[in-house]
């Protein structure tokens, strides 16, 4: 996947963890299921059966009756903002590239 490529030689192999057999369009591969990502158009990570978690759209949601534990209110915010840039199909800004903070934990 390759979000500036203009032409077909430009384009790079899907990375591990994404489905390989469609088009990334404006945005990376998508995620197989039961994989997220961190990285918007680097490999997808599997969800590994996380309690309290379900990894869909290539984003980490919670599972009923489940919340998240963030260090921080800040922290809250960052991941909110990732996974709603995450979601639509154009890179919004630097920030919306790659995740750098700390995957919350789900009780």
């Amino acid at each position: 996947a390759n979000a500036s490529a203009t032409e077909a030689s430009q384009c790079k192999k899907c990375p591990s963890g994404t489905n390989s057999t469609g088009f990334a369009d404006y945005r990376a591969c998508k995620c197989l299921e039961g994989y997220f990502r961190d990285d918007r158009f680097g490999p997808c990570r599997p969800c590994d059966r996380t309690t309290g978690v379900i990894c869909e759209n290539d984003i980490r949601f919670l599972s009923k009756g489940y919340w998240w534990g963030f260090k921080n209110d800040t922290s809250r915010e960052n991941f909110q903002t990732w996974n709603e840039q995450l979601l639509t199909e154009y890179v919004v800004s630097n920030n919306s590239i790659r995740y750098l903070g700390l995957l919350p934990s789900a009780y």
